[in-house]
């Protein structure tokens, strides 16, 4: 029995029934995708199979992953719909072969969530001398809307949970995750670091080159501050603004200057796109730290990295202050 791999080790997919178990309990997108991409191929004995996601108005591809021989890829440039094979699937959603040049025929499904909308389409590559039967005609069918409803209400989680524009946990998510850790030392003892860090000059960015290249600094700047944390350990989240903040557990204070130090480097460094020639931006970072003996209340823990912020800016911008 062939192995469909890549979520908790690995995943032995039986029926479809094995599919919407996983599929009714699993919130993380990327994993889900992964796992209607690889089921699918499996159901269907296919080679390439496809999930296009479509954008909020219904009328263009946002981006696609793909399976193709075992490997998985996503293209994240879109393109509309409009007088392409998909447009016919959209108006009318149903089950059908379709044709794209230079491609071997596909069966399409349109993706249907709760509100009866089309929110995406998959296709799969078929073999023209293996017709599929129409018991697994019936469970493609049936296993396209688990997966649009699935889909739809991963949204809802990541819009909880996510800042829709950087990516990085919201406001919300930080109070709740900071409250947790904060629990976590005064039971059970050891660090923890809180890292502050805001955009210099930022308006400027804004003034100068428009809103839209002050969102594109703050996309990368997220990039950038993911890539500086532990990934998996710390939680990175944007706090409001051009403000982003970092819980780091069993994180003393040389450790959460060391991190704090690091991202100031990054985004010094970082050649911001959006303009001919590369921006340049910094970032002032204020850094606390408390241990079980010095356990705070997360309002005072916030107010001294949130100081130290303060310093750093007064003291010249792009630089770090930690609470000593």
């Amino acid at each position: 029995m062939p192995e469909i791999s890549g979520f908790e080790e690995k995943y032995s997919f039986q029926d479809i029934n094995d599919a919407a178990s996983f599929i009714a309990v699993e919130t993380d997108q990327k994993k889900l995708i992964l796992f209607a991409l690889k089921s699918v191929a499996y159901l269907v004995s296919s080679e390439r199979v496809e999930l296009l996601t479509l954008t909020e108005d219904f009328k263009s591809v946002r981006n696609s992953s793909i399976l193709s021989k075992g490997e998985i890829f996503t293209e994240g440039k879109g393109f509309t719909l409009a007088n392409t094979p998909y447009e016919k699937i959209i108006n009318k959603p149903v089950m059908d072969v379709i044709s794209i040049p230079d491609s071997p025929e596909r069966l399409c499904l349109p993706i249907i969530g709760s509100r009866e909308i089309v929110t995406g389409l998959l296709t799969m590559e078929i073999a023209q001398d293996n017709p599929l039967k129409v018991s697994t005609l019936d469970q493609l069918r049936m296993f396209s809307t688990m997966i649009g409803i699935a889909l739809e209400r991963s949204n809802y989680y990541h819009l909880a949970v996510y800042d829709g524009l950087t990516g990085l946990y919201n406001r919300r998510q930080f109070d709740i995750r900071l409250r947790e850790e904060l629990s976590r030392i005064t039971r059970y003892g050891g660090d923890l670091g809180l890292l502050l860090a805001d955009v210099d000059h930022f308006k400027n960015v804004n003034d100068t080159y428009g809103h839209q290249q002050g969102d594109t600094v703050l996309i990368e700047l997220a990039e950038v501050f993911l890539i500086t944390v532990r990934n998996n350990v710390d939680i990175a989240c944007r706090y409001g603004g051009e403000e982003f903040i970092a819980i780091l557990p069993s994180t003393n204070i040389e450790g959460s200057r060391i991190a704090a130090e690091r991202f100031r480097q990054n985004c010094e460094t970082h050649p911001f796109s959006g303009q001919e020639e590369p921006l340049k931006v910094t970032v002032s970072c204020g850094v606390a730290t408390i241990n079980k003996e010095s356990a705070i209340t997360p309002k005072e823990f916030i107010r001294r990295a949130d100081e130290m912020l303060y310093q750093a800016k007064e003291g010249g911008r792009n630089q770090v202050r930690v609470w000593e």
